[in-house]
């Protein structure tokens, strides 16, 4: 077999980038919830309301605010929090399955776009990830949000999803 034509080495350097995309895409499963980010030099287009000592929220996957585990599988669950006040920054945050503490998760997880849809430097590495196995869960459906505590004592949850545990 003799050398590629430049034109087919074109076409198999174009197949080969969308479905590297593709599958990149698939991949990540979870779509971030904030919007998407501001034009350069734009004010912030999020703010928090005020009193609320916390914000965040636990990702989507496929636009669903279910998830969906398997009696005993491993759930893994992620998203963005942040404190209101700047100087007091996300010291701890909890997954809490039916309003039990479940698992632990580090705030550190790059999140460019919720710093800068809120303006807010310090929400730069607002993103954390984490699982969970369901042991001791009957099928059925559950309330599954985060606890977030800043460092100053401030502390909320995020808003719930439901957490579907099936039967294996």
């Amino acid at each position: 077999m003799g050398p590629l034509h430049p034109a087919r080495v074109f076409v198999l350097i174009a197949i080969a980038l969308v479905l590297g995309f593709i599958l990149g895409y698939a991949f990540r499963g979870a779509a971030p919830q904030s919007a998407p980010p501001a034009a350069a030099g734009a004010p912030p287009r999020e703010t928090i309301p005020p009193g609320q000592p916390v914000i965040g929220f636990l990702d989507q996957v496929d636009h669903q605010t279910v998830l969906t585990v398997a009696e005993g599988g491993n759930a893994v669950v992620s998203g963005w929090a942040g404190c209101a006040n700047p100087s007091s920054p996300v010291a701890k945050l909890e997954i809490l399955v039916d309003g039990k503490p479940t698992a632990t998760a580090a705030v550190s997880l790059p999140r460019p776009d919720v710093a800068e849809a809120f303006g807010r430097p310090d929400f730069a590495r607002s993103g954390w990830k984490t699982s969970f196995v369901a042991q001791g869960l009957q099928p059925g459906t559950y309330p599954i949000t985060a606890r977030v505590t800043c460092a100053g004592g401030e502390a909320g949850t995020l808003p719930a999803f439901q957490l579907v545990v099936k039967a294996p």
